[in-house]
């Protein structure tokens, strides 16, 4: 497969930038190394300087003692001189284990110097690695992407034919969500969004083909007409319902019926308009009006009015006789 070729082709510049950061790494190791040993030699030095500096104070002490003595006796002054010579070679090896150290002291800076000057490099060249990484591995990605496209090309056009059937089926089609999920991106170019914990990935769809659909062979065809037909034909089906039966028209009025319709009709309205009336009269602030009144209860001035819904005589016969009419705001039967 192409993709191994393009893993295998390491591009030259990345060759040599790895080499480069091979080589700063291990300076870098040898400097951290070097370290170490001065830092160890340094700590031996500084107690070889303790002995030395406490053994030639010791000496000194010595010559001096010796010299005095040997001003008052002469034949003191060979063991005078001897120990002058010892004190001298003491303060010589003080001297010169404390240049060794002092070379070991600055060789110590010299290596944190050079170790800060290494990290710097290394640090450049991490920032030229990612840049020549992304190039390696979109090199790798285009060579694997040349693989998929040589893979798919036998799943596309299976895919067309299932959207083609899917795109004249009834009801909702075939198979609509799988073929919205039936997908391959490129991994060139693509990008994803991760929202709500959905990820949504854009980018070229590798099984996507041309856009074009192929036509449906006759047999294939002919079956999903008949069915669309058929389903169209349903869908416009209504339940059977009986005709509603004709409400039969009521005989027009004589002349004394209309007569006698209209004297009730009067009645009802003058009884409604003297019970508006008295409904007025009811809420004035007057005391001498009259009325009962029950605790916690509500005024029952109603009562004494005319209840035409349940009056009996005249005006009942007048609503038992009226038909037809629009409902009366009190009473709810109807007048003309």
């Amino acid at each position: 497969m192409r993709i191994y070729k393009a893993v295998s082709d390491l591009p030259v510049e990345l060759r040599i930038l790895l080499d480069e950061i091979k080589r700063a790494l291990d300076s870098r190791a040898d400097a951290d190394r070097a370290a170490i040993a001065n830092r160890d030699a340094i700590a031996a030095g500084e107690l070889r300087i303790a002995e030395l500096e406490a053994a030639s104070k010791e000496l000194d002490a010595r010559a001096v003692m010796a010299e005095a003595k040997a001003a008052g006796d002469i034949s003191l002054k060979s063991d005078a001189g001897k120990a002058a010579k010892a004190a001298d070679k003491a303060a010589a090896d003080l001297a010169d284990v404390r240049r060794i150290h002092e070379r070991r002291v600055a060789a110590v800076e010299h290596l944190h110097a050079e170790a800060r000057a290494i990290d710097e490099t290394i640090s450049s060249l991490k920032k030229r690695l990612q840049t020549d990484m992304r190039a390696y591995c979109n090199q790798i990605l285009c060579a694997a992407n040349e693989d998929l496209i040589e893979a798919c090309s036998p799943l596309i056009p299976v895919i067309q034919a299932v959207a083609a059937v899917n795109g004249m089926m009834p009801n909702g089609g075939l198979a609509r969500d799988w073929l919205d999920c039936a997908k391959l991106i490129s991994p060139v170019d693509y990008r994803s969004d991760h929202l709500s914990g959905h990820v949504r990935v854009h980018g070229t769809d590798l099984l996507a083909g041309d856009g074009s659909l192929p036509d449906l062979p006759v047999g294939a065809a002919t079956a999903i007409q008949e069915i669309v037909s058929i389903s169209k034909a349903l869908s416009q089906h209504k339940n059977f319902q009986l005709p509603k039966a004709l409400q039969p028209e009521a005989p027009p009025r004589s002349a004394a019926d209309q007569r006698r319709y209209d004297e009730q009709a009067k009645r009802i309205r003058l009884a409604e308009e003297e019970f508006d009336r008295r409904q007025e009269r009811a809420k004035e602030p007057s005391k001498e009006r009259g009325y009962t009144h029950r605790v916690g209860g509500s005024h029952t001035s109603r009562a004494s009015e005319v209840n035409v819904m349940h009056a009996s005589g005249p005006l009942a016969d007048d609503w038992s006789q009226l038909d037809g009419g629009a409902p009366s705001k009190h009473t709810g039967r109807g007048t003309p």
